[in-house]
């Protein structure tokens, strides 16, 4: 592929201004992932983040107007120092242009500015473009993958669920949304912590995983503007948290479901369904008509939950990785 480009570009970083031109970009690629505008503003410039993790976006720029745009960040989740994670996005309508390839030497360049080790990025299984593209600038397959699914929120299988929060009432477990619980309370978010490190910490990954300090994530929580404190379940033992489902509520009728986790001692009781079932019916309850979800491919528990539930597969994310 020529790396020539064949419209007059120019790469700079991004402003608040494209924001809706790169939103309107990235639901070409990312129709499970859809984002409001607000939402984007705040993970790029809101967002508390340790000293050096800060994102950087750049957008090509033809004729005054945004026809892709590049996304650099380091690798959250691990141990390890120079690693980090990309994703280029280009209008589909102008694929062939070489603007993916003067977007990757720019992030090429950052790459090298950062002395970066390692540079992951993720491509849906179904864009055989984006698959040449990457294995051509030396990424590869690592073979770990992000299951994605929808569900039709009407049509959910409930079938076996009667009764579940009544079964875990039996082992002192009840679940509350946050509109119910004092989240201010220091011990109370500092417990949520500790259960939602210690769920993440089981997620399958392939680095090292590191948590996020709970001074960052103290200060970003519930601050999204995608995050309601009626929309966000959690499982309490004794008075303390134990597992927790969030969802992120991307526009009147479509929702994420954030981290669905439960601490390992507590698993295999059912608080996992609980806690699905809590969120299909305040999506029920409010007009969200499908809730979007993902799960890495090797954790077998929850996607067998999914399914069970009527969610519908979509194109997984493959990961791909690029040592340098």
């Amino acid at each position: 592929m020529s790396t020539t480009p064949r419209l007059d570009l120019t790469i700079r970083p991004r402003r608040r201004e494209d924001d809706e031109r790169i939103l309107e970009i990235f639901a070409q690629y990312e129709d499970a992932f859809l984002m409001t505008l607000e939402s984007l503003r705040f993970h790029m410039d809101e967002r508390v983040r340790e000293p050096g993790m800060e994102p950087q976006s750049r957008v090509a720029e033809s004729d005054g107007r945004v026809v892709g745009d590049s996304y650099l960040e380091p690798h959250g989740w691990t141990t390890e120092q120079g690693v980090f994670f990309t994703q280029i996005e280009v209008d589909r309508d102008l694929w062939g242009n070489g603007i993916g390839s003067r977007l990757w030497q720019d992030v090429e360049e950052l790459l090298r500015e950062r002395q970066a080790r390692k540079v992951y990025t993720r491509i849906a299984e179904d864009m055989e473009h984006s698959r040449q593209f990457a294995s051509a600038r030396g990424f590869a397959p690592t073979g770990r993958a992000e299951r994605y699914s929808r569900l039709d929120v009407a049509a959910a299988n409930l079938e076996g669920y009667e009764g579940i929060e009544d079964a875990l009432r039996a082992r002192g477990i009840v679940i509350k949304p946050l509109s119910e619980v004092d989240y201010k309370d220091e011990t109370f978010v500092r417990g949520l912590y500790d259960a939602a490190t210690a769920a993440v910490r089981d997620i399958p990954s392939t680095e090292d995983f590191r948590p996020t300090p709970y001074e960052v994530w103290r200060q970003n929580f519930l601050k999204s503007p995608s995050s309601k404190p009626e929309a966000y379940f959690v499982a309490f033992h004794d008075g303390r948290p134990i597992g927790l489902a969030n969802l992120s509520i991307n526009s009147k009728t479509l929702a994420f479901n954030g981290l669905t986790g439960v601490m390992p001692e507590f698993r295999g009781m059912g608080v996992a369904r609980g806690l699905k079932l809590r969120t299909i019916e305040w999506s029920r309850a409010n007009g969200i008509t499908h809730i979007h979800t993902s799960n890495d491919a090797e954790n077998k528990r929850m996607l067998a939950i999914n399914v069970r539930l009527g969610y519908q597969p979509l194109p997984a994310r493959e990961e791909w990785l690029k040592e340098l």
